[in-house]
């Protein structure tokens, strides 16, 4: 039967290696695992190292960059005071600058000799030394009354921060835009005073970013996209940039923030203006009021880590490559026979009564444990298939006999001729699972096959439609009439005389039997059923 014509089938060993519970697999992973397990430990400690190493590293290179840097700045602070000082220095100097800045009116002529030679003092310095490019002399008002920028004389800055603090004490003026000039510059400003300490007015220089662009644009210990650069209290960025796009006046990236509203010292991963990773140092200058950044692309930062930790992770999959192939061979040779007997016993527990163990032929204790499983499996599967047609047998006899018991009972009662009819077609639908059942009549004419009974809802349409069928009409019943002999079709597409029902569109298969009184065909039986070959 059935279970007696299945294939025999056998386990595919690609998915007994997925098997978890299985021995092979657990040999398997027992190997890798153990190889893996190190290989990983190795891996990761190594690279964990190299990382913090290398990262320390990096960082310390940058903070002596920025240092460097720092130092170079002031360095060049240090210059610009100096400078400032040396010009104002000599007693000569002094009285010239009393003379121009004393409230009551001088001498015009002494007036007008000061002035030139303290105006040659200032264009000489600004000539020789290239720390300023403008030096100025500015009363008790605010009032520049000398510059040497001739266009700059008689404005007035009371009002602004360099020219009050001057007043008091030497003074850095931070990185500020002039809108007059168009341009950032750094204001260096100085009391001026007499014999006595007496505060006269304000000496300033004003120095351009030149210097600073100089220093921020040396790349040394920086590498391909290193790069230095300062930015203001207010996040402008003041120097030049390597990577900026046109029009970026502003940054806030995590060490821009922590250096100027913080006022700290530090180091980093972070996203920089350009929103790359990049790892950086930055550093609060007070004396300036402003952020120093040395910063380096990760990507060339960690280049020797991440080659590194390709390395280790090639090792890291030879090791697995050669752990799994050597697991395989081992787990191969101990867990496949064991595994293929496993899965002939779970095949035959399922159902399959063809499959057998195929290490008969070892020479060991498995060899003979196979050929003890094929010997039961031979048993076992004659007893069950001799057990199976002998229930089979007993269920259509059982089905005849209640059938026909039924059909007696019926009768007994009386039941009308159409009642009969109709329990005898669903008591054939139902003991046999048919789809549809029904009996024609010949009428007395003997020209119409005349549907007497039908099962279900189509039977019960076609009943009221009077369905018949002429027997001049080529059908499976009409044969059957005709010839006094079963009609089997086992898929009714391919009978050229099968006539199809739109209320019984599932037919695939069909037989038609005649019912005969004595030679005389006086009706059919037509069973239908949805699977094709069913009767």
């Amino acid at each position: 039967m059935k279970a007696n014509t299945k294939s025999n089938k056998r386990t595919d060993p690609g998915r007994r290696l997925i098997n978890l519970h299985s021995l092979r697999t657990r040999l398997l992973i027992a190997f890798v695992s153990l190889v893996l397990l190190t290989a990983v430990i190795t891996s990761v400690s190594s690279t964990a190292t190299s990382f913090r190493g290398g990262r320390d590293q990096i960082i310390a290179q940058l903070e002596s960059v920025a240092t460097l840097k720092e130092s170079e700045i002031n360095t060049w602070l240090d210059s610009l005071r100096a400078e400032l000082n040396s010009t104002l220095a000599g007693t000569d100097t002094t009285q010239h600058a009393k003379m121009l800045l004393l409230e009551e009116s001088p001498d015009q002529e002494d007036y007008q000799d000061a002035y030139g030679k303290l105006g040659g003092r200032f264009r000489q310095s600004v000539e020789l030394t290239k720390l300023y490019e403008e030096l100025f002399l500015m009363d008790l008002r605010g009032q520049v009354i000398l510059s040497t920028d001739a266009t700059q004389e008689g404005k007035i800055y009371a009002a602004e921060t360099y020219f009050q603090r001057g007043l008091q004490a030497p003074y850095v003026q931070p990185p500020l835009y002039s809108p007059s000039l168009g341009r950032i510059s750094v204001i260096v400003a100085r009391p001026v005073t007499d014999e006595r300490g007496q505060v006269l007015g304000v000496m300033a220089g004003r120095a351009s970013m030149d210097k600073l662009n100089a220093v921020m644009n040396e790349r040394a210990g920086l590498g391909e996209t290193g790069e230095t650069y300062l930015v203001g209290a207010n996040k402008a960025l003041l120097t030049q940039l390597r990577f900026a796009e046109t029009g970026t006046s502003y940054a806030r990236t995590e060490g821009i923030n922590a250096a100027i509203d913080d006022h700290v010292n530090g180091s980093g991963l972070y996203d920089d203006y350009r929103g790359a990773p990049i790892v950086g140092a930055y550093r609060w200058l007070p004396e300036l009021d402003v952020a120093l950044l040395a910063e380096q692309n990760q990507s060339e930062a960690f280049r020797a880590i991440y080659l590194t930790m390709g390395v280790n992770l090639g090792i890291t999959l030879l090791a697995v490559i050669v752990a799994v192939a050597v697991g395989l061979l081992v787990a191969r040779n101990i867990s496949d026979p064991l595994a293929d007997l496993t899965a002939m016993a779970t095949q035959f527990t399922a159902g399959d009564l063809t499959a057998r163990a195929r290490a008969i032929s070892r020479n060991d204790e498995i060899g003979f444990l196979a050929t003890a499983f094929n010997a039961m499996a031979d048993r076992v599967s004659e007893l069950l298939t001799g057990l199976q047609e002998r229930g089979n047998e007993l269920a259509a006899r059982t089905r005849e006999i209640e059938a026909s018991q039924r059909v007696t009972f019926a009768a007994s009662e009386r039941t009308s001729p159409d009642q009969l009819l109709n329990l005898v077609v669903n008591l054939i639908r139902d003991q046999f699972h048919l789809y549809h059942v029904q009996i024609y009549v010949v009428d007395e004419e003997k020209q119409t096959a005349v549907l007497r009974q039908s099962t279900g809802y189509a039977g019960r349409r076609l009943l009221q439609r009077k369905h018949h069928i002429p027997l001049d009409q080529p059908a499976l019943v009409t044969r059957a009439i005709h010839s006094g002999e079963p009609v089997l079709v086992a898929d009714v597409n391919q009978a050229e005389d099968w006539l199809p029902n739109p209320l019984l569109p599932d037919t695939r298969s069909e037989l038609v039997v005649p019912l005969k009184v004595g030679d005389e065909v006086v009706g059919v039986l037509d069973a239908q059923d949805r699977e094709p070959g069913r009767f």
